[in-house]
């Protein structure tokens, strides 16, 4: 069972467990009283003996699909209260980029919550930027 974790594998062949046999018990109980009941020729009743069993594991692999989404979309709704939602707006890099001011953009950094809104610098952020120097 390539990539599939210890605890997909398990619930896997718990599922296999509880489901493979009795689902084979009752389709082969059904098809022997359909046979007999409408008097079904050897051929067909072997056909779907043999169908019997490709049906079975579609079926266990259906249910192992939809477990597996569930207990996704469970956990996922369960931490999802916890996380906290991203803030509206842009940040504070963006907005000098914006303003034209690209040089203090390294320099600036939101507080760990940004609740106060209050926003540190360096030192080094309020220097003049050193000019370019050109070609004469």
């Amino acid at each position: 069972m390539p990539g599939r974790d210890t605890a997909e594998q398990a619930q896997l062949l718990k599922i296999v467990f509880w489901l493979a046999g009795p689902m084979l018990i009752i389709g082969a109980m059904t098809i022997w009283f359909a046979a007999r009941r409408f008097d079904l020729p050897g051929p067909v009743v072997l056909l779907l003996f043999v169908g019997l069993l490709p049906a079975t594991w579609g079926l266990i692999l259906l249910v192992e699909h939809a477990t597996t989404r569930a207990s996704h979309g469970l956990v996922t709704a369960l931490h999802a209260g916890h996380a906290a939602s991203p803030e509206p707006g842009f940040s504070r890099q963006e907005a000098l980029v914006a303003q034209g001011r690209p040089s203090r953009t390294g320099c600036t950094w939101p507080t760990i919550r940004t609740t106060s809104r209050r926003w540190w610098r360096s030192a080094a952020c309020w220097r003049a930027p050193s000019p370019i120097p050109t070609a004469p």
